[in-house]
Order: C-alpha cells, then structure tokens, then sequence
C-alpha cells in the first residue's frame, strides 16, 4: 500500500470517527443534507477533490 493511499484512508477513518460524534450534537435537517451530499458524491455528481487540493486545503488549517 503505497504513501498516499496510507494517508487517505487514515483522513476517511477520522473523518468517520468525526461524523459520528456529529450526528450526535446536529439536528435531523443537517444529517440529511449531508447524506444528500455523500450520495451525490458517490454517483458521480460532484468533483471529487484531487490530492494536492486536498493537502491544500489542509495546509491552510
């Protein structure tokens, strides 16, 4: 498994992690706009970021 992947899947896990400690403090309509949103970004409709947007993005924090 090289670097990147590695470093991905660890930003999903924790992304994961966070999401649930959200569900738990957001009310219903957030919950769904983001499930709305997840499924747009499974089908194809919305750009996934590309890496170096991502450590960009990263970065600015």
């Amino acid at each position: 498994m090289d670097w990147t992947k590695r470093v991905l899947e660890n930003v999903i896990s924790e992304i994961e992690e966070n999401l649930e400690i959200l569900e738990s403090m957001v009310g219903d309509e957030i919950l769904k706009e983001a499930e709305r949103r997840m499924k747009e970004l499974k089908e194809g409709k919305v750009r996934p970021l590309e890496e170096k947007e991502i450590f960009d993005l990263l970065e600015r924090d």
